[in-house]
This record gives structure tokens, C-alpha cells and sequence, in this order.
């Protein structure tokens, strides 16, 4: 009897003048002429799958797939579902993918574009996206009393959407941007599809040097090898809104490390009328309203131009920690 072998075989055998053919739909997945199933074992002796080559894959996933068919990315002549399983393999975020062919894939946050130091704010780029990350900023070296929290992490969150328009906070139909909290919690979303985000918080403070990693959600944030590199982040000096005027641009220079009244007040002024040209709010916001005046609120008051006629007059940045620990701190939210 001649036993003919197709790939795509209707659900039935036949015997027609002698031959065989199968018809169930088979595979051969490594194109060794041998059906996927007849890899994996031979049968009984004299049954269909008793052919040259049979018995000849590993299966170790015991998913009816001959091992040479799936994927091993290290490689390492295992599969990667069997490296996982045997835990040889990490796979923090559960995608059946080992975490040493992926997390090196992880970017880095990214500036935003055309960067510009902000005294109570600090911006970047999220990356990433389609991932589920959280985001991690470190405190890397704060002045004065808020030294207390170098080397500290908090997690960025609750993103919204914020009005230009001085006095509001509200999304309104005019141009807006995205601001964002800290707190101890992991936020894990989609941060990459959200455009840039403004951070603010009690120890976003002026003359501050941070860190931001991105981390995929579900991986052991205690490992620092499942961190993206480090984005670096400035804030400038109290009261350093802007340099000069660019009238040619419509727009205010990145701060020069001097508190002028001719143009840092003068910005500040701007913005709280709203005017054209103005700098951008996260430029001018320094402080909020009592009893939490180190909250900036996203609004642009007079308390706002006071605090850089205070700068100008050589006082230092007011506030010190709500608490030693940054966890414990009272937090600062959008309002």
C-alpha cells in the first residue's frame, strides 16, 4: 500500500486502488516532510505516523508544537514558554516573552521638545507606547531642607488635561497640556500615548536635579535591572521664569539663572492677563493658596507675582518638607 502524504487533507481517509491519503488537515511547521504530530511521536508501529524522520522533535510545552517550531529568543535551545516555566526565565509582565530579550528593549522617557527649565515643574516625554509602564522619579539632589529627600522615589500619576487659561483648570475647549502628581503607588498605563507631561509636586522644587526611568507594570520594581536608563531633569532657580523676549518668535527664552523685574515679573504679569506671547503656565506657576502654598494649583495668581518680586528681592524659596519622608508628605494633587 502507498501512503501519500499532503500538507492540507480533507477530514476523512480513503483507500483508492492501493494508496492512502489522508485527509486531515496537517502541518509541518519545520519543512522536513514529516507532519508536525509525527515529529513528536512515531505511534503505533505500522499507523500512519510510523514514516522516516518520525520521532524526531521535542515538545517540551507539550503544546503539540515541535520545540523548532517555536520561539527561542536568547537562543538557547530551549523555547522560551519552557524557559519560562522552568524558571530560567524571567517574564515579569506575564506576555510569555523572556525579560532578557525585552526589557533592553524598554526606552528611556525623552525630553520634550525644545526643553525649557521650569521652577515647580519638570518635563518629559513619556515613551513606550502601547506598553503598559509605570514611571519612577528620583530625587536626585534637592536644595536646602529638601536635601532630607535625596535619593527617594515617588511614581507619576493621575494625568489630566489643563486649560492655558490663567485662572481655570478646567479642560477647556482652548489650547491645554498634560500635568501629573507623584505618589508611592505604581500608576501603570499607557503613558507613551499621552503626549508630554508637566510633574509637579512638593519636591518638584527650584533649583532641583531628577531622575525619571520608565518600568514595565507587573515587573519587580525592587530590581533595578527592569528600569529603562534614566532621563535627567532640571528645575531653575526661584523665581528664574524667563530670559529675554523673542518678539520675532512671540515667545520668552529659557530662564538665565537671573531674576530680572524687566522680564522675569513682566512674564509672570503676562500670563495672569492672559496675554498673547505669554509663557506657558507651567512657566509662571510657582506657588498655590494657603494652607498648602508649596501646591502649585495651575493657575497663575497674584501670589504667583509675589513670589518672584520675592525672588528678585534675594529671599529664598519659603517652604521646607511636610515630613521627612516624602510617602508621608502631605501630597499634592490637581485641584
Amino acid at each position: 500500500m502507498l501512503l501519500v502524504r499532503r500538507y492540507r487533507w480533507a477530514s476523512v481517509g480513503q483507500l483508492t486502488g492501493g494508496t492512502l491519503v489522508l485527509d486531515v488537515e496537517h502541518s509541518d511547521c519545520n519543512v522536513n516532510g514529516v507532519a508536525d504530530e509525527c515529529d513528536l511521536d512515531c505511534g503505533a508501529v505500522g499507523g500512519l505516523c510510523d514514516v522516516s524522520g518520525c520521532g524526531g522533535s521535542i515538545d517540551c510545552d507539550t503544546n503539540g508544537v515541535p520545540d523548532d517550531c517555536e520561539p527561542d529568543c536568547q537562543p538557547n535551545g530551549v523555547v522560551d514558554a519552557c524557559d519560562i516555566a522552568n524558571g530560567t526565565s524571567n517574564d515579569c509582565n506575564s506576555n510569555d516573552i523572556p525579560d532578557e530579550c525585552e526589557l533592553h528593549l524598554l526606552a528611556a522617557p525623552m525630553p520634550e521638545p525644545a526643553p525649557v527649565e521650569k521652577v515647580r515643574y519638570v518635563s518629559l516625554l513619556p515613551t513606550n507606547p502601547e506598553v503598559q509602564t509605570a514611571l519612577r522619579l528620583r530625587f536626585m539632589d534637592l536644595p536646602g531642607s529638601y536635601d532630607i529627600w535625596n535619593g527617594k522615589a515617588m511614581w507619576v500619576t493621575q494625568p489630566r488635561r489643563v486649560t492655558e487659561q490663567s485662572g481655570s483648570v478646567a479642560d477647556l475647549p482652548s489650547p491645554g497640556f498634560t500635568v501629573a502628581g507623584l505618589s508611592c503607588q505604581p500608576d501603570c498605563r499607557d503613558w507613551g500615548s499621552l503626549g508630554v507631561i508637566d510633574v509637579f509636586g512638593e519636591g518638584i522644587v527650584p533649583g532641583g536635579q531628577y531622575w525619571v526611568q520608565s518600568i514595565v507594570c507587573g515587573c519587580d520594581t525592587f530590581d533595578s535591572s527592569n528600569y529603562s536608563d534614566p532621563l535627567w531633569l532640571y528645575t531653575s532657580t526661584y523665581g528664574d521664569l524667563v530670559d529675554q523676549f523673542d518678539g520675532g518668535d512671540c515667545s520668552w527664552t529659557a530662564p538665565n539663572g537671573i531674576v530680572s523685574v524687566p522680564l522675569d515679573t513682566v512674564a509672570a504679569v503676562e500670563k495672569f492677563r492672559d496675554l498673547p506671547c505669554a509663557p506657558r503656565k507651567v512657566r509662571a506657576d510657582l506657588v498655590g493658596v494657603p494652607p498648602h502654598r508649596w501646591c502649585v494649583d495651575q493657575k497663575i495668581t497674584v501670589v504667583d507675582y509675589v513670589d518672584t518680586v520675592d525672588a528678585f528681592r534675594g529671599l529664598a524659596y519659603p517652604f521646607s518638607p511636610s515630613d521627612p519622608d516624602p510617602c508621608h508628605a502631605i501630597p499634592c494633587t490637581s485641584p
